[in-house]
């Protein structure tokens, strides 16, 4: 990051008591501080993603020029080899970070071709470049990184050190990923977005991140929202400000999980997870081309999870393929005793169990063959030819659907077809509505209703605010207390709210709980047998048709800054599992200030209530064959993005297992025609291979003599810098050595 004095985040008001946003995340590899280089040994410090794209021209040096000493593997050192000239050629498979799956990266590991710290150097460097401005390069940042984890590349090479050692934690071993600002992770901020709980400093991480980190993952940070997720079109938060959409000038990114969407899309991490109450997994979803699951209601714990409406809120991952979706659903599937759902899941699985596994196995074998699925015509524009008795307006209502949106939905229809399975327009019957009358007895929906809603509102925030903040050694009325003060930091936590979670006696000023109530209260057990009810109704209407699941456009009239959010009632209000899958391109029109541009199109994917292994199965099946994902035009792919898989294989006649170590100058200083002169020391026993530098995402020339790198930043560059008055640059080292050990740091250099 270029700019302001550092410590401070550019454009947001100077941060509080938390040590503040600057100085650069944690070396990755192995380190050594000589008293000259005062370089990583910091303070523990969170961190914002930094600058967008330097000029394009810019190219590493290589440090050797032997190339096939990077694509040998053996158990002597590799020589020349020159084929005979009618010896075929065989094609080189080449790693891309954009479309490597899960899979891919793991395989790429195994070799010894990449490193968990060079994989996090690549995203970061995509940070560098998009994310956030800079002064050096000024152009429209992504603003979709809330927080950076100062460890993130001491974790990636500790993920190394591990898979050196023989140990291979999960099938996410040394992969980063993104949560979003709701999502607690330990000794990082819980906000929400907002300032008022910008030093709320979670001490243990949500359920998911823990699962995730048990299969090896690393955590990278969280991502940008929208203020307390208020929004399920745009996300703009007092911390970060707002997200942008990678794909199309002007166009809204979602909300409000949009820098989760906008994270895996522009991919500045290799997946995310967000949070939904009414769209907002799916939508950033669709705006970012992403297959983005909105999983059933209480199959993936959301104990710790900042709420909106908890007795609907879930979270789910946002990849960019169904394939990685399911390898993580399989990672987070395991059930959470202290999950809020957890006391009601019996009533909800009265026709199948939550499934905790066997995502990936059915992501691989499910066949569109046979199938028969159903587009739900009301939600493309069609009118109802039989509505029925009792019919309300969710049943009944069409949309206005934009004929480019009904084109890709035909088209899809076509694909579907091609593939074997046989899809049609379906009408739903009046029941299939929450709306619809059930007669009288029926169990009613309890916790939309005063004062039911904000008991179990209460109840739900004094549980995050005690697994965040929450002291062992504090008596049970010194947590109320401090549950309370941290409550009443943040007007998104009404005063009536406060006042239900706890009761106090006035004589011995003891405290007691409160009017809470758990979903597992009579209201909540009478609620959610009302939400059984609905979704038998919509089973039941599957059933009668030979469904195996509906689809409709995630948007049927989306333009660049509007549309419709459909399907609530079916996906958000009865709790039922729906994924997007990009089925095509929209192209959006020229406006008085915009060009014209294109961005994607999702459909929604929705089937029976904790069928979520089949619904994901489709998505993947489906997208076998049509393969609509693609890159976003804002964010394109930045130098050292793909590589030859075998650069840097395994190499057993090196016997080293010790990273380089690397230090950087934290001061600059001026070289020959208005350069810029970075320094910094690298040593390894065996020497380096590759030693790259990058400014604002960019790689900028950079040589190695003995035991000192040097790295120049062009005159233009510099005098950016210098004429905006800038005070410090962030830059990324990265030193790998012939073994293929790597080592990486990020540091704010002084100018």
């Amino acid at each position: 990051m270029v700019g302001a004095k550092a410590g401070t985040r550019l454009g947001s008001p100077t941060e509080s008591s938390y040590p503040p946003v600057g100085s650069g995340v944690r070396a990755g590899g192995s380190a050594a501080y000589p008293d000259h280089h005062h370089t990583m040994h910091i303070h523990k410090k969170i961190l914002t993603g930094a600058c967008p794209l330097l000029l394009a021209g810019f190219a590493s040096m290589s440090l050797t020029t032997v190339a096939d000493a990077r694509r040998q593997t053996g158990g002597e050192a590799p020589k020349d080899v020159t084929p005979a000239p009618d010896a075929p050629i065989a094609e080189v498979p080449m790693f891309n970070l954009e479309s490597a799956t899960i899979e891919d990266i793991q395989t790429a590991m195994a070799e010894g071709s990449l490193t968990s710290v060079e994989l996090v150097n690549l995203y970061l460097r995509r940070i560098q470049a998009y994310n956030q401005s800079s002064t050096i390069s000024p152009v429209q940042p992504l603003n979709a990184i809330l927080f950076l984890n100062p460890d993130v590349l001491e974790d990636a090479a500790q993920a190394d050190r591990l898979r050196r050692q023989g140990i291979v934690l999960g099938p996410l071993h040394g992969i980063p990923f993104l949560v979003k600002g709701s999502f607690p992770i330990k000794d990082m901020p819980l906000s929400g977005g907002v300032t008022a709980w910008r030093n709320v400093i979670a001490k243990q991480d949500t359920w998911t991140v823990q699962k995730l980190r048990q299969a090896g993952a690393v955590v990278m940070g969280q991502a940008n929202m929208d203020n307390w997720a208020s929004s399920a079109t745009s996300s703009t938060s007092q911390i970060a400000g707002t997200v942008r959409n990678p794909y199309l000038q002007g166009a809204l990114p979602g909300g409000s999980s949009g820098g989760s969407g906008v994270s895996a899309g522009a991919y500045l991490t290799n997946f995310t997870f967000g949070g939904e109450t009414g769209g907002s997994i799916r939508n950033p979803g669709d705006r970012n081309g992403l297959v983005a699951y909105k999983v059933s209601g209480g199959s993936v714990s959301v104990n710790g999870i900042i709420p909106l409406v908890p007795e609907r809120d879930v979270i789910g991952p946002m990849t960019r393929n169904a394939k990685d979706n399911a390898i993580i659903r399989d990672v987070v599937g395991v059930k959470d005793p202290n999950d809020p759902w957890a006391p009601i899941l019996p009533i909800l699985e009265d026709r199948r169990k939550v499934p905790e596994t066997g995502f990936a196995a059915a992501a691989d074998k499910y066949s569109l063959v046979g199938k028969r699925f159903g587009v739900i015509g009301t939600y493309v524009g069609l009118t109802h030819p039989n509505p029925g008795f009792g019919a309300t307006t969710n049943t009944t209502s069409p949309q206005t659907t934009l004929p480019n949106t009904k084109a890709l939905i035909d088209q899809m229809m076509v694909d579907m077809r091609a593939a074997g399975a046989s899809i049609d327009y379906v009408f739903m019957p009046p029941a299939v509505s929450t709306t619809f009358n059930r007669g009288e007895g029926a169990p009613q929906l309890q916790l939309n209703n005063s004062p039911y809603s904000n008991q179990v509102a209460a109840h739900v925030y004094r549980s995050v605010i005690d697994f965040a903040v929450g002291r062992p050694d504090y008596t049970y009325s010194q947590n109320a207390q401090l549950i309370l003060d941290t409550a009443a930091l943040t007007s998104n936590i009404s005063s009536a709210r406060r006042g239900m979670m706890f009761s106090l006696d006035p004589q011995s000023g003891a405290y007691a709980p409160g009017e809470a109530i758990s979903f597992d209260s009579a209201a909540g057990i009478e609620h959610y047998q009302a939400r059984a009810q609905q979704k038998n109704a919509f089973e039941g209407w599957l059933d009668s048709e030979g469904l195996d699941a509906v689809m409709w456009p995630m948007w049927p009239n989306k333009t660049r800054t509007g549309g419709t959010i459909i399907g609530r009632d079916l996906v958000n209000f009865m709790h039922l599992p729906s994924v997007t899958v990009p089925i095509g391109r929209l192209t959006q029109a020229a406006t008085g200030t915009l060009p014209e541009g294109e961005e994607p199109l999702t459909m929604d994917i929705t089937g029976r209530l904790f069928d979520d292994v089949k619904v994901l199965a489709i998505a993947r099946a489906y997208e076998k064959v049509t393969k609509h994902r693609y890159s976003p035009t804002l964010a394109p792919p930045l130098s050292g993005e793909s590589f030859d898989f075998k650069r840097q294989a395994k190499k057993p006649y090196l016997r080293d297992s010790k990273s380089p170590v690397v230090t950087a100058a934290l001061t600059a200083s001026w070289g020959r025609n208005n350069t810029m002169i970075f320094t910094g020391s690298v040593a390894d026993a065996n020497g380096v291979d590759r030693l790259e530098v990058s400014v604002a995402g960019s790689l900028i020339p950079a040589v190695v003599e003995g035991n000192t790198w040097t790295a120049v930043l062009p005159a233009e560059a510099a005098a950016n810098a210098f004429l905006a008055n800038a005070s410090t640059v962030d830059i990324l080292v990265l030193a790998v050595d012939p073994a293929g050990n790597a080592t990486s740091l990020k540091v704010d250099v002084t100018l």
